[in-house]
Protein backbone atom coordinates (compact mmCIF):
# COMPACT_ATOMS: atom_id res chain seq x y z
CA UNK A 1 0.00 0.00 0.00
CA UNK A 2 2.82 2.38 0.83
CA UNK A 3 4.48 1.81 -2.55
CA UNK A 4 1.19 2.40 -4.37
CA UNK A 5 0.66 5.63 -2.44
CA UNK A 6 4.15 6.85 -3.32
CA UNK A 7 3.62 5.91 -6.97
CA UNK A 8 0.32 7.79 -7.17
CA UNK A 9 1.73 10.90 -5.47
CA UNK A 10 4.72 10.85 -7.80
CA UNK A 11 2.32 10.63 -10.75
CA UNK A 12 0.32 13.56 -9.36
CA UNK A 13 3.39 15.76 -9.10
CA UNK A 14 4.63 14.81 -12.56
CA UNK A 15 1.23 15.49 -14.11
CA UNK A 16 0.83 18.95 -12.57
CA UNK A 17 4.45 19.92 -13.21
CA UNK A 18 4.02 19.19 -16.92
CA UNK A 19 1.34 21.89 -17.21
CA UNK A 20 2.96 24.44 -14.87
CA UNK A 21 3.72 27.62 -16.82
CA UNK A 22 4.64 30.34 -14.28
CA UNK A 23 4.63 33.89 -15.61
CA UNK A 24 2.86 33.07 -18.89
CA UNK A 25 -0.41 34.70 -19.94
CA UNK A 26 -3.52 32.80 -18.90
CA UNK A 27 -5.62 34.91 -21.26
CA UNK A 28 -3.48 34.05 -24.29
CA UNK A 29 -3.43 30.35 -23.37
CA UNK A 30 -7.20 30.34 -22.96
CA UNK A 31 -7.71 32.09 -26.30
CA UNK A 32 -5.41 29.61 -28.04
CA UNK A 33 -7.22 26.67 -26.43
CA UNK A 34 -10.60 27.93 -27.67
CA UNK A 35 -9.20 28.71 -31.10
CA UNK A 36 -8.04 25.10 -31.44
CA UNK A 37 -11.44 23.88 -30.23
CA UNK A 38 -13.13 26.00 -32.88
CA UNK A 39 -10.86 24.63 -35.62
CA UNK A 40 -11.64 21.10 -34.51
CA UNK A 41 -15.38 21.78 -34.50
CA UNK A 42 -15.22 23.24 -38.01
CA UNK A 43 -13.18 20.25 -39.24
CA UNK A 44 -15.82 17.93 -37.81
CA UNK A 45 -18.49 19.77 -39.78
CA UNK A 46 -20.46 21.12 -36.83
CA UNK A 47 -23.21 23.59 -37.63
CA UNK A 48 -23.11 27.31 -36.79
CA UNK A 49 -25.68 26.84 -34.01
CA UNK A 50 -23.69 24.00 -32.48
CA UNK A 51 -20.53 26.08 -32.51
CA UNK A 52 -22.28 29.00 -30.84
CA UNK A 53 -23.32 26.70 -27.98
CA UNK A 54 -19.79 25.48 -27.37
CA UNK A 55 -18.62 26.35 -23.83
CA UNK A 56 -15.55 28.52 -23.34
CA UNK A 57 -12.61 26.34 -22.34
CA UNK A 58 -10.19 27.40 -19.59
CA UNK A 59 -6.44 27.57 -20.01
CA UNK A 60 -4.92 24.06 -20.03
CA UNK A 61 -2.03 25.27 -17.85
CA UNK A 62 -1.37 26.40 -14.29
CA UNK A 63 0.05 29.91 -14.36
CA UNK A 64 0.91 30.84 -10.77
CA UNK A 65 2.96 29.32 -7.96
CA UNK A 66 0.11 29.74 -5.48
CA UNK A 67 -2.30 27.80 -7.67
CA UNK A 68 0.29 25.13 -8.40
CA UNK A 69 1.03 24.41 -4.74
CA UNK A 70 -2.65 24.61 -3.82
CA UNK A 71 -3.65 22.14 -6.55
CA UNK A 72 -0.70 19.91 -5.68
CA UNK A 73 -1.85 19.69 -2.06
CA UNK A 74 -5.44 18.94 -3.12
CA UNK A 75 -4.39 16.21 -5.55
CA UNK A 76 -2.02 14.64 -3.03
CA UNK A 77 -4.95 14.30 -0.60
CA UNK A 78 -6.97 12.75 -3.40
CA UNK A 79 -4.19 10.21 -4.02
CA UNK A 80 -4.15 9.33 -0.31
CA UNK A 81 -7.93 8.90 -0.37
CA UNK A 82 -7.67 6.57 -3.39
CA UNK A 83 -5.28 4.26 -1.56
CA UNK A 84 -7.47 4.20 1.54
CA UNK A 85 -10.78 3.58 -0.25
CA UNK A 86 -9.89 1.71 -3.46
CA UNK A 87 -7.21 -0.92 -3.19
CA UNK A 88 -7.63 -1.80 -6.89
CA UNK A 89 -6.13 1.52 -8.02
CA UNK A 90 -2.64 1.27 -9.46
CA UNK A 91 -2.69 4.30 -11.77
CA UNK A 92 -4.46 7.68 -11.80
CA UNK A 93 -5.99 7.08 -15.23
CA UNK A 94 -7.68 3.93 -13.96
CA UNK A 95 -9.27 5.88 -11.08
CA UNK A 96 -10.65 8.40 -13.55
CA UNK A 97 -12.12 5.71 -15.80
CA UNK A 98 -13.79 4.08 -12.81
CA UNK A 99 -15.31 7.39 -11.69
CA UNK A 100 -13.49 7.50 -8.37
CA UNK A 101 -12.82 11.20 -8.81
CA UNK A 102 -16.57 11.85 -9.03
CA UNK A 103 -17.07 9.72 -5.94
CA UNK A 104 -14.45 11.80 -4.12
CA UNK A 105 -16.24 15.05 -4.97
CA UNK A 106 -19.64 13.56 -4.09
CA UNK A 107 -18.27 12.57 -0.69
CA UNK A 108 -17.22 16.19 -0.11
CA UNK A 109 -20.71 17.39 -1.09
CA UNK A 110 -22.34 14.85 1.25
CA UNK A 111 -20.14 16.11 4.09
CA UNK A 112 -21.56 19.57 3.54
CA UNK A 113 -18.31 21.27 2.59
CA UNK A 114 -18.50 24.80 1.17
CA UNK A 115 -19.38 25.12 -2.50
CA UNK A 116 -16.15 27.06 -3.09
CA UNK A 117 -14.11 24.22 -1.56
CA UNK A 118 -15.87 21.66 -3.76
CA UNK A 119 -15.30 23.84 -6.85
CA UNK A 120 -11.61 24.34 -6.06
CA UNK A 121 -11.08 20.60 -5.58
CA UNK A 122 -12.93 19.82 -8.80
CA UNK A 123 -10.81 22.37 -10.68
CA UNK A 124 -7.62 20.78 -9.34
CA UNK A 125 -8.69 17.28 -10.40
CA UNK A 126 -9.72 18.63 -13.82
CA UNK A 127 -6.17 19.95 -14.29
CA UNK A 128 -4.78 16.64 -13.10
CA UNK A 129 -6.83 14.69 -15.65
CA UNK A 130 -6.70 17.32 -18.44
CA UNK A 131 -10.49 17.53 -18.68
CA UNK A 132 -13.39 19.88 -18.00
CA UNK A 133 -14.71 20.28 -14.45
CA UNK A 134 -18.05 18.81 -15.53
CA UNK A 135 -16.22 15.65 -16.58
CA UNK A 136 -15.27 15.22 -12.93
CA UNK A 137 -18.66 16.14 -11.44
CA UNK A 138 -21.44 18.02 -13.21
CA UNK A 139 -23.80 18.56 -10.27
CA UNK A 140 -21.76 20.63 -7.87
CA UNK A 141 -23.47 22.98 -5.37
CA UNK A 142 -23.85 26.56 -6.56
CA UNK A 143 -21.65 29.20 -4.99
CA UNK A 144 -23.83 31.92 -3.45
CA UNK A 145 -23.04 35.48 -2.42
CA UNK A 146 -23.75 34.79 1.25
CA UNK A 147 -21.13 32.01 1.21
CA UNK A 148 -18.34 34.45 0.30
CA UNK A 149 -17.20 35.60 3.72
CA UNK A 150 -13.46 36.23 3.31
CA UNK A 151 -12.64 39.63 4.90
CA UNK A 152 -16.26 40.75 4.41
CA UNK A 153 -16.41 41.91 8.02
CA UNK A 154 -13.43 44.23 7.60
CA UNK A 155 -14.54 47.77 8.49
CA UNK A 156 -13.26 51.31 8.47
CA UNK A 157 -12.93 51.07 12.26
CA UNK A 158 -10.71 48.01 11.90
CA UNK A 159 -8.69 49.89 9.29
CA UNK A 160 -8.02 52.76 11.70
CA UNK A 161 -6.87 50.28 14.34
CA UNK A 162 -4.53 48.58 11.86
CA UNK A 163 -3.17 51.93 10.69
CA UNK A 164 -2.31 52.85 14.27
CA UNK A 165 -0.69 49.45 14.82
CA UNK A 166 1.15 48.84 11.53
CA UNK A 167 1.66 52.37 10.20
CA UNK A 168 2.23 53.51 6.61
CA UNK A 169 2.03 50.07 5.03
CA UNK A 170 -1.70 50.00 5.84
CA UNK A 171 -2.18 53.33 4.07
CA UNK A 172 -0.42 51.95 0.97
CA UNK A 173 -2.79 48.97 0.97
CA UNK A 174 -5.84 51.27 1.22
CA UNK A 175 -4.59 53.53 -1.55
CA UNK A 176 -3.62 50.76 -4.01
CA UNK A 177 -5.70 47.67 -3.21
CA UNK A 178 -2.77 45.39 -4.04
CA UNK A 179 -2.67 41.72 -3.06
CA UNK A 180 -0.36 40.59 -0.28
CA UNK A 181 2.23 39.04 -2.62
CA UNK A 182 2.16 42.20 -4.77
CA UNK A 183 2.67 44.33 -1.66
CA UNK A 184 5.76 42.32 -0.75
CA UNK A 185 7.28 42.95 -4.20
CA UNK A 186 6.48 46.66 -4.40
CA UNK A 187 9.27 49.17 -5.11
CA UNK A 188 9.12 52.99 -4.98
CA UNK A 189 9.70 52.94 -8.75
CA UNK A 190 6.31 51.23 -9.18
CA UNK A 191 4.68 54.56 -8.31
CA UNK A 192 4.57 56.68 -11.46
CA UNK A 193 2.86 59.79 -12.82
CA UNK A 194 0.53 59.85 -15.80
CA UNK A 195 0.36 62.66 -18.36
CA UNK A 196 -1.98 64.58 -16.04
CA UNK A 197 0.40 64.43 -13.12
CA UNK A 198 -1.65 61.86 -11.23
CA UNK A 199 0.14 59.16 -9.28
CA UNK A 200 -0.60 55.52 -10.14
CA UNK A 201 1.02 52.13 -9.51
CA UNK A 202 2.51 50.09 -12.34
CA UNK A 203 2.68 46.37 -11.55
CA UNK A 204 4.87 44.22 -13.76
CA UNK A 205 3.41 40.73 -14.09
CA UNK A 206 6.65 38.91 -13.29
CA UNK A 207 8.47 41.35 -11.02
CA UNK A 208 5.49 42.00 -8.74
CA UNK A 209 4.15 38.42 -8.99
CA UNK A 210 0.67 39.45 -10.06
CA UNK A 211 -2.08 36.88 -10.42
CA UNK A 212 -1.76 35.11 -13.75
CA UNK A 213 1.37 37.15 -14.51
CA UNK A 214 -0.73 40.02 -15.89
CA UNK A 215 0.83 43.49 -15.97
CA UNK A 216 -1.57 46.22 -14.89
CA UNK A 217 -1.81 49.84 -13.74
CA UNK A 218 -3.55 50.55 -10.45
CA UNK A 219 -5.53 53.74 -9.97
CA UNK A 220 -4.79 55.74 -6.80
CA UNK A 221 -7.82 57.76 -5.74
CA UNK A 222 -7.55 61.52 -5.43
CA UNK A 223 -8.00 61.40 -1.65
CA UNK A 224 -4.79 59.33 -1.32
CA UNK A 225 -2.60 61.15 -3.85
CA UNK A 226 -0.92 63.61 -1.44
CA UNK A 227 -0.30 61.03 1.29
CA UNK A 228 1.19 58.50 -1.14
CA UNK A 229 3.64 61.11 -2.43
CA UNK A 230 4.75 61.79 1.14
CA UNK A 231 5.24 58.09 1.92
CA UNK A 232 7.06 57.22 -1.31
CA UNK A 233 9.39 60.24 -0.99
CA UNK A 234 10.73 58.68 2.23
CA UNK A 235 11.32 55.24 0.68
CA UNK A 236 14.76 54.11 -0.50
CA UNK A 237 14.90 53.80 -4.32
CA UNK A 238 15.56 50.28 -5.52
CA UNK A 239 14.57 48.67 -2.20
CA UNK A 240 11.35 46.83 -1.41
CA UNK A 241 8.83 48.97 0.45
CA UNK A 242 7.50 46.02 2.47
CA UNK A 243 9.57 42.81 2.12
CA UNK A 244 7.19 40.94 4.43
CA UNK A 245 3.58 41.86 5.20
CA UNK A 246 2.64 41.68 8.92
CA UNK A 247 1.12 38.26 9.61
CA UNK A 248 -1.91 39.72 11.42
CA UNK A 249 -2.69 42.34 8.78
CA UNK A 250 -5.78 41.55 6.70
CA UNK A 251 -4.48 42.81 3.35
CA UNK A 252 -7.47 41.35 1.50
CA UNK A 253 -9.84 43.15 3.85
CA UNK A 254 -8.17 46.47 3.08
CA UNK A 255 -8.30 45.55 -0.61
CA UNK A 256 -12.10 45.33 -0.29
CA UNK A 257 -12.17 48.86 1.16
CA UNK A 258 -10.19 50.09 -1.84
CA UNK A 259 -12.66 48.41 -4.20
CA UNK A 260 -15.66 49.98 -2.48
CA UNK A 261 -14.01 53.42 -2.34
CA UNK A 262 -13.21 53.29 -6.04
CA UNK A 263 -16.65 51.98 -7.01
CA UNK A 264 -18.45 54.63 -4.93
CA UNK A 265 -16.34 57.34 -6.58
CA UNK A 266 -17.12 56.41 -10.19
CA UNK A 267 -20.45 54.54 -10.10
CA UNK A 268 -23.53 56.25 -11.51
CA UNK A 269 -26.84 56.25 -9.61
CA UNK A 270 -28.80 53.26 -10.88
CA UNK A 271 -31.85 55.40 -11.70
CA UNK A 272 -29.72 57.47 -14.10
CA UNK A 273 -28.59 54.44 -16.16
CA UNK A 274 -30.87 53.82 -19.20
CA UNK A 275 -32.40 50.31 -18.93
CA UNK A 276 -31.43 49.58 -22.54
CA UNK A 277 -27.78 50.68 -22.19
CA UNK A 278 -25.13 48.02 -22.75
CA UNK A 279 -21.41 48.00 -21.99
CA UNK A 280 -18.62 46.34 -23.92
CA UNK A 281 -16.88 43.44 -22.18
CA UNK A 282 -13.11 43.19 -22.39
CA UNK A 283 -12.70 39.62 -23.56
CA UNK A 284 -10.43 38.09 -26.19
CA UNK A 285 -12.20 36.77 -29.28
CA UNK A 286 -11.63 33.18 -30.33
CA UNK A 287 -11.56 34.07 -34.00
CA UNK A 288 -11.77 37.57 -35.48
CA UNK A 289 -13.71 36.19 -38.42
CA UNK A 290 -16.42 34.99 -36.04
CA UNK A 291 -17.02 37.92 -33.65
CA UNK A 292 -20.22 36.48 -32.22
CA UNK A 293 -18.57 33.37 -30.81
CA UNK A 294 -18.60 34.91 -27.34
CA UNK A 295 -20.65 37.60 -25.64
CA UNK A 296 -19.06 41.01 -26.20
CA UNK A 297 -21.65 43.26 -24.52
CA UNK A 298 -23.89 43.05 -21.45
CA UNK A 299 -26.61 45.18 -19.79
CA UNK A 300 -25.18 48.26 -18.05
CA UNK A 301 -27.15 47.40 -14.91
CA UNK A 302 -25.94 44.32 -13.06
CA UNK A 303 -28.43 42.76 -10.63
CA UNK A 304 -27.15 40.42 -7.95
CA UNK A 305 -29.33 37.34 -7.82
CA UNK A 306 -28.96 36.69 -4.10
CA UNK A 307 -30.41 39.97 -2.86
CA UNK A 308 -31.59 41.83 -5.96
CA UNK A 309 -29.21 44.74 -5.42
CA UNK A 310 -28.26 46.59 -8.60
CA UNK A 311 -24.81 47.86 -9.62
CA UNK A 312 -23.27 49.93 -12.40
CA UNK A 313 -21.55 47.30 -14.54
CA UNK A 314 -19.29 49.83 -16.26
CA UNK A 315 -17.91 51.01 -12.90
CA UNK A 316 -17.51 47.41 -11.76
CA UNK A 317 -15.45 46.58 -14.83
CA UNK A 318 -13.20 49.59 -14.24
CA UNK A 319 -12.59 48.69 -10.59
CA UNK A 320 -12.14 45.02 -11.49
CA UNK A 321 -9.42 45.94 -13.99
CA UNK A 322 -7.55 47.95 -11.35
CA UNK A 323 -7.80 45.01 -8.92
CA UNK A 324 -6.41 42.60 -11.51
CA UNK A 325 -9.63 40.71 -12.22
CA UNK A 326 -11.51 40.39 -15.49
CA UNK A 327 -15.02 39.41 -14.36
CA UNK A 328 -17.66 41.46 -12.60
CA UNK A 329 -18.96 38.44 -10.68
CA UNK A 330 -15.73 38.43 -8.68
CA UNK A 331 -16.36 42.08 -7.81
CA UNK A 332 -19.95 41.61 -6.79
CA UNK A 333 -19.31 38.48 -4.70
CA UNK A 334 -15.98 39.25 -3.05
CA UNK A 335 -15.76 43.02 -2.68
CA UNK A 336 -19.04 44.94 -2.95
CA UNK A 337 -21.32 44.69 0.06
Amino acid sequence: MKKIAERLKRAVKNSLTQIFRPGTSKREARAEQNKEALKKALAEGKSESEIRKMPQLPSPYIHSYNTYYQYLDICMKYATWLVEHHSDVQKLAYAHRRGYDREYIQEMIDRGLAASTVARTTAALAKLYRCHMNDIHDRRPERRYEDFTRSRGYSSEKYEQDKEKFGEIVEICRATGVREIELEHLYPECFREDDKGKLYVHLDGKQQHTKGGKTRDVVILERHQKRMREIISNCVPGELICPKAPSHLDVHGIRSLYAMDYYDEIARPIEEIPPTERVRLKRPKIDNSRPNQIRTTAPAIYQRRSDGRKFDRSAMLTVSESLGHSRVDVMVHSYLR
